[in-house]
């Protein structure tokens, strides 16, 4: 729409873009000799047909991705409903946690509470002085008569009476939580009216942009450039936000522009690397994380982790890096201060991670994704419907969507707050090894044998570029940084997208 050409009242020609963001009432901006009124120039019948040709090819183009959604979600009819029905079971899985515990924090409770009486109780005993008088027979006189024999056998058995009595009620104190109960609820309590049921509901299903361009035509990845770094032993790399690349090799970082190698930097023992702004970046080494800033090397600052190696180390928002180690620990530090914000561990190994929309944490672990809030106070949700294990996961926008590949070969799309897979992408031939975000919706992917650029709006693959086990960065600019291994040797170029 915005490159439909529009003709203007002097007989010169436009584009829609430079007339729309216009006043009212404008200089025309192709002769500047006369105004023109955006209202009329925009009603003109030939502008109109233009405008209305565009619409018509842009609905068409639509109808026919939505065709050839329905033919590839046609091929396999059971995998396809069974994944309609993942969002539900997910629900139903996440309920089923969030009453546990509830649950099993009301059981803590009330265990707490009755440990706290029982204290109260006990410190209460303790301050009383009680003395129990030495029990014995009370002989009675052979000398006294029958009768007062008798008085005197009722006198004794009133006294031990009474001393019963004392002695079953120092021992009811002594037992005082036999009184206790545990009231039950009523007896038409309905498990169902609990846990909730299941209902169909017809949803509506809306667009994300009313005027999203499925031209694309014009996007598309091409080769800017290849680095001859003579390296042979590339460990990892990382884009920088102003385009330049850092990669590591050995016990040296190097720090390229423009083809040509300007720094190199010596780290002993490192095996991860991470951009956090323009001027800084991380560095995972045997027993520590450096901050060292990217033109000069210099050490920023160091926290000391005990950490032997890092399996993955990024950067979060609020000045945060993870990290982890072991395949199964997570460690959040602040790198502005170096403290540790929290850690813990997973029972099973983690093979991906990713921050997403409001601090959530996404955790891939097997065949799963669970959910972590920020403050790690809630059930995890958890995602479900890859059939082998997920290799990498991606942050997509705001709107809280993620993306996940998988060695099923499959890249699905989720929108994590409603726990639903929204689309899948069907096209690879193996395993899914690395997933970035571009710009305006779209996603680029590799496998062992090529990278596809993806336009997830409509889930539709729309470039493939055959490269042999590339790994892919990608930054801000549309610049995509790929390690990749022609003739068994890695190799480094840059694409860039447009």
């Amino acid at each position: 729409m915005n490159d439909d050409k529009i003709t203007l009242p002097c007989g010169y020609t436009t584009t829609y873009q430079n007339i729309i963001n216009q006043p009212d009432n404008f200089e025309c901006v192709v002769c500047k000799d006369h105004f023109v009124n955006k209202q009329e120039c925009l009603s003109v019948k030939r502008n109109v047909l233009v405008m209305k040709q565009q619409e018509a090819m842009n609905e068409y183009i639509k109808l026919k991705m939505l065709k050839e959604d329905f033919d590839r979600l046609s091929l396999d009819r059971e995998n396809t409903l069974k994944e309609s029905f993942s969002s539900i079971k997910n629900k139903v899985d996440l309920r089923r946690e969030e009453l546990k515990k509830k649950i099993d924090d009301y059981y803590f409770h009330i265990l707490n509470e009755i440990e706290n009486i029982q204290k109260e109780t006990f410190a209460t005993q303790m301050k009383k002085d009680i003395k129990i008088e030495n029990l014995g027979l009370n002989p009675i006189s052979l000398n006294l008569d029958q009768k007062d024999k008798i008085k005197r056998m009722d006198e004794y058995l009133s006294d031990l009476d009474k001393r019963s009595q004392n002695l079953n009620k120092l021992i009811s104190e002594l037992k005082i939580g036999e009184n206790y109960e545990l009231t039950k609820p009523n007896d038409d309590f309905k498990i169902d009216d609990f846990f909730g049921k299941i209902e169909f509901q017809i949803r509506e299903e809306k667009l994300d942009e009313k005027s999203f361009s499925v031209d694309n035509s014009n996007i598309k990845l091409f080769f800017d450039k290849s680095l001859e770094t003579g390296l042979n032993s590339i460990r990892d790399f990382e884009l920088t936000f102003d385009n330049k690349l850092l990669i590591f090799e050995h016990d040296s970082i190097y720090l390229y522009k423009d083809s040509e190698c300007q720094r190199k930097y010596f780290s002993e023992n490192n095996n991860k690397i991470c951009v956090i702004n323009n001027e800084l970046f991380a560095v995972g080494c045997k027993g520590y994380i450096g901050i060292r800033e990217i033109y000069s090397g210099n050490f920023y600052k160091i926290i000391e982790t005990n950490e032997k190696c890092f399996n993955i180390l990024k950067c979060l928002s609020k000045d945060k890096l993870i990290c982890l180690s072991d395949y199964t620990t997570i460690s959040i530090w602040n790198y502005k201060t170096g403290k540790l914000i929290v850690q813990f561990t997973e029972e099973k190994t983690i093979s991906a991670l990713d921050e997403l929309l409001g601090g959530y944490l996404c955790l891939a672990i097997e065949s799963i994704i669970k959910i972590i809030d920020p403050d790690f106070s809630n059930v995890p949700k958890i995602l479900t419907g890859h059939t082998r294990k997920v290799t990498c996961l991606k942050s997509l926008n705001a709107k809280g969507n993620l993306a996940s590949g998988s060695e099923d070969t499959n890249i699905k799309i989720w929108d994590f707050q409603s726990i639903s897979c929204k689309k899948t992408l069907i096209g690879h031939t193996s395993m899914v090894n690395c997933l970035e975000k571009l710009k305006n919706g779209f996603l680029i992917s590799s496998d062992r044998f090529e990278v596809r650029l993806w336009n997830i709006h409509f889930g539709v693959c729309i470039q493939r570029i055959s490269i042999y086990k590339a790994t892919i960065r990608v930054n801000s600019e549309n610049y995509i940084a790929l390690c990749h291994i022609p003739n068994n040797q890695k190799c480094m170029s840059i694409l860039k997208y447009e």
